[in-house]
């Protein structure tokens, strides 16, 4: 018998980071968001969350696995979860067209180096 491939967004985030948990719990609440399977990393032990992705990488940035199974990360794994999200469509297939994911990726690697100051400010 065939395994099922599951053909849905899978969203991996740091439970323990209170900035990624209050973002992520918005996400949670918007229309859109029951078919998306939330990961919290923080709560798993394996070495790897999924194949080809270890804890480590998924705590230091966004990743996502799409439908197709490909993993995403950063600017594209916003832009991936945006178009899942009724409100965020939009959003979500703009932020796929260069330059803008170009954009969206330098703001989130500046925000990435602020994100460990950001964190001791939010606890």
């Amino acid at each position: 018998m065939a395994v099922k491939k599951e053909n849905r967004v899978e969203v991996f985030f740091d439970g323990s980071c209170p900035i990624c948990r209050r973002e992520i719990d918005f996400y949670m609440k918007c229309k859109g968001s029951n078919g998306v399977k939330w990961v919290d990393i923080s709560s798993v032990t394996d070495h790897e969350i999924i194949e080809g992705l270890s804890k480590e990488d998924a705590i230091s940035r966004f990743h996502i696995k799409n439908k197709d199974g490909a993993i995403e990360s950063g600017a594209r794994a916003f832009a991936v979860l945006w178009g899942e999200l009724d409100s965020f469509k939009i959003f979500g297939k703009i932020s796929l067209i260069w330059p803008f994911t170009i954009f969206l990726e330098i703001l989130y690697r500046v925000f990435l180096k602020f994100r460990p100051t950001l964190q001791k400010i939010a606890h």
